[in-house]
């Protein structure tokens, strides 16, 4: 047994030792090179990241909803409420797009409706459309794409209010808006007075609200803003209705206001019996009436003029029955023009003078003139 043991441990020490321990300095070199090469190769096949410059734009997760939707009255409205609320806050690009879209769908609707609704009503489409393209050509944030397009857009106003000028289209009247269509809150009659003794007076007012928003706006939007006068009317000031017996937007669009059967609540105390109280809306102490509204303004008083014989002498501006600066220094010009006979800015047609009476107070059904 003793010699046997022996014997394995005499092989074993003769058997050879494992590779690792042989390698000699040039192979452990190679070695540790391959290793080298294996890392720092694969790292290289990574790409570098893009500079800046070079990475695509990245989606906005609250892309306005108007965008690439078609042209309608609805988008052109949710265009309006977009830049004066959340688009306030958005790039000056985006923001150059959205004038961009209202001025081209404005456009876009005077030229499809041309032949059907009155020329003043166009014009001013035409107007507001206009203002739009001017305001993207002025703005230092306005690019080469945005400029070009205003550019086109401009030219094409122009091209259509030649074709306006040359058909020489009359002014035709329309149906008030009831107040039904513009969502009037019920009056409360307990807060009326009645007017019992027909009309004998006309006063003109403004709301003293900016107008430019409003240009060439849809029928929805200026509704929101008479709920918003009645409601003031009623609620702050405690009337029974909102005080006016007629408005007119910039576009001529003529709404019903207080019924016929009541009292105005327009300019103070005695001045308001047997006055019909017609506002336009804007202030027109810093801008101008459009020739729509003054068209539309001009046909009104007109009407009730002929109907109750209310002498050219008893129309006033607000004014001059009480300390105020209502209708603003432009309306009152127009007001005094009137008043001493001048003629008048726009003509009438002869289908649409000489209404029957109380052809004012009838509610359209129809669709209303956007």
């Amino acid at each position: 047994m003793l010699r046997r043991s022996t014997a394995l441990l005499e092989l074993r020490s003769q058997a050879p030792a494992p590779a690792a321990k042989h390698l000699s300095a040039g192979s452990l070199r190679a070695l540790v090179g391959c290793l080298a090469l294996l890392v720092f190769g694969f790292g290289c096949i990574t790409p570098a990241p893009l500079p800046p410059s070079c990475r695509p734009p990245s989606t906005s997760p609250t892309a306005p909803s108007w965008r690439y939707s078609q042209t309608s009255w609805d988008k052109l409205g949710q265009i309006e409420a977009w830049l004066t609320g959340p688009g306030r806050r958005a790039s000056s690009s985006l923001r150059m797009e959205a004038h961009l879209e209202l001025a081209e769908g404005r456009l876009h609707f005077a030229r499809s409706d041309r032949d059907r609704l009155p020329s003043t009503t166009i014009q001013s489409r035409l107007e507001a459309a206009r203002a739009d393209f001017q305001a993207v050509l002025a703005s230092h944030a306005a690019g080469s794409t945005h400029r070009s397009r205003a550019t086109r857009g401009l030219n094409s106003v122009a091209t259509l209010e030649r074709g306006l000028a040359a058909s020489g289209g009359p002014y035709v009247r329309s149906a008030p808006l009831s107040r039904q269509r513009w969502g009037a809150a019920p009056a409360n009659s307990a807060r009326l007075t009645p007017n019992d003794h027909g009309w004998t007076r006309v006063t003109v007012h403004h709301s003293a609200r900016p107008a430019a928003a409003m240009r060439g706006a849809s029928v929805a939007s200026v509704a929101e803003e008479l709920r918003r006068y009645q409601k003031t009317h009623m609620g702050e000031r405690g009337w029974g209705d909102i005080g006016y017996h007629y408005l007119i937007d910039p576009s001529g669009r003529v709404f019903e206001g207080r019924s016929l059967r009541w009292q105005g609540a327009h300019a103070g105390g005695n001045n308001n019996r047997q006055n019909l109280g017609i506002c336009l809306l804007g202030n027109f102490e810093d801008e101008r009436p459009t020739s729509a509204a003054l068209a539309a303004l001009d046909g009104l008083i007109g009407d009730f003029r002929s109907t109750y014989n209310i002498p050219r002498e008893r129309v006033y501006g607000h004014r001059e029955l009480k300390v105020t600066a209502c209708p603003g220094r432009n309306l009152t010009a127009w007001v005094e023009s009137y008043r001493g006979g001048r003629s008048s800015p726009v003509a009438h047609s002869p289908a649409a003078s000489k209404p029957s009476r109380g052809s004012w107070s009838q509610a359209t059904s129809g669709r209303g003139v956007r």
